[in-house]
């Protein structure tokens, strides 16, 4: 083994590079030179760890929208970074259903959050230059392949993370504050879709309709929406999850095995769809088809359970109590800047105001602006009924710019006390194609 530490330490570094990070963990155990070289302050080894192993987050970074602020790059440590990921992946692609230390949990779900959010999602300036394309769905990078490889794009032990071993270990609705360690739960699992407990857990479903349906966790202060009530116009994950696992679970009803349910980590990332080539101002994809459907619960249910939540009292837990969904519905938009104006779109909710990404105003009347922090888009629609403003629709689009589904909540437009209120979902229709199952 002498001759090997005889290399120049920056070959030694490149050959180190193509050990799998458990190998060279045992590696570093033989001795002191061994240690020394595999050492995780030795970053330039393990950013080329990382690097052939996962994408390159400035890959993801650079093609973020200027308001999108990145990890503070001081603070980014290959090896830890390698370490952990290492870690969350094992208990992402568990064969079995198994509880996940408690005290681990929560860097796990991070760290699959740090894949996702740094997951390469359309080819470089100089990769277009060698004439690379961008090509819907793009499946072809790193961290995609690890998260919802085709073979196995949903992985049991997701369920394990946001659930624990029991469904008791999440509650039910909570309208006090939530910490970033719960925020991130909850978009952990809005990014990944529906997991196998969403299927068949009645308690699940309760928990998630108990979200949905109460009516004090929107108001004037989040447009009617599943955003934060301080003003800051940014999502409440929490109300959000619960919306996204109803709404996908009434797609699911819609669709039956006709078409295929775009529900992975593959549809959370940026990009998934292309840019009009008629209008290249359409950054969103707002214009083409979007499929989608709306659900609601039985007005008597839903009032008493919102009756008995305002007053502490035992009411229907909404665990049995099954909503009703429309067709399978189509939505065809076009840009039109002619409703800028209408008063029944304002808003007092701010977005990022980034030059390059406008708000773009729509027809079918709304419109879809990228929100603070440079992430998700927010969109808004409101829906004609007999010649007149009936139905607000406010969705958010978790995955990004071009991304997968937009998920919400539908009101009346004139916000009567004690209005119907549901969730509703909307894909852009060459995300059902068949050729894109996984």
């Amino acid at each position: 083994m002498s001759g090997l530490f005889a290399l120049p330490r920056e070959l030694l570094s490149n050959v180190l590079s193509y050990v799998e990070p458990v190998d060279l963990a045992r590696f570093a155990q033989t001795c002191q030179s061994a240690q020394n070289a595999a050492h995780p302050a030795n970053q330039v080894l393990w950013r080329r760890v990382f690097l052939n192993l996962y994408d390159d987050p400035e890959d993801s970074w650079s093609a973020m929208p200027s308001s999108y602020t990145p990890p503070p790059k001081k603070n980014w440590d290959w090896y830890r970074e390698v370490k952990h990921r290492h870690r969350a992946l094992c208990v992402l692609h568990k064969k079995n259903p198994q509880p996940v230390e408690p005290g681990s949990v929560d860097q796990h779900i991070t760290s699959l959050l740090s894949i996702l959010d740094t997951t390469k999602f359309t080819p470089t300036p100089s990769e277009i230059r060698r004439g690379m394309e961008p090509w819907i769905s793009d499946r072809s990078w790193s961290n995609l392949c690890l998260l919802a490889p085709r073979d196995a794009p949903y992985h049991i032990g997701i369920d394990s993370l946001i659930y624990g071993y029991s469904a008791r270990n999440r509650g039910g609705f909570t309208s006090g504050p939530r910490d970033f360690k719960s925020d991130a739960k909850s978009r952990l699992h809005i990014l990944c879709g529906l997991t196998d407990r969403d299927h068949t857990d009645r308690k699940v479903k309760g928990q998630a309709r108990r979200k949905v349906y109460n009516w004090s966790l929107t108001s004037e202060a989040t447009d009617y929406g599943p955003f934060t009530d301080d003003g800051s116009g940014r999502p409440n994950w929490d109300l959000l999850e619960g919306i996204v696992t109803i709404s996908m679970l009434m797609l699911l009803r819609c669709v039956q095995s006709s078409l295929p349910l775009p529900n992975s980590f593959n549809y959370s990332v940026p990009h998934r769809t292309l840019v009009p080539h008629k209008n290249p101002r359409d950054w969103a994809r707002v214009q083409g088809s979007w499929l989608g459907t709306y659900s609601f619960l039985d007005y008597a249910y839903l009032a008493a359970f919102n009756d008995a939540t305002r007053l502490g009292s035992i009411g229907p837990n909404l665990e049995e109590n099954c909503e009703a969904c429309g067709a399978l519905l189509k939505m065809d938009l076009r840009i039109d800047d002619s409703v800028k104006s209408d008063r029944n779109l304002q808003t007092s909710l701010p977005s990022a105001n980034d030059p390059d990404y406008p708000t773009l105003y729509i027809r079918v009347k709304g419109f879809a602006a990228l929100m603070p922090g440079g992430r998700e888009v927010r969109w808004k629609f409101i829906v004609n009924y007999m010649g007149t403003d009936a139905w607000q629709l406010e969705g958010i689009q978790p995955g990004g710019i071009r991304s997968g589904g937009i998920f919400g909540l539908w009101s009346q437009v004139d916000h009567e006390p004690r209005d119907a209120t549901g969730p509703f979902c909307y894909y852009p229709e060459e995300l059902f194609h068949p050729v894109l199952s996984i």
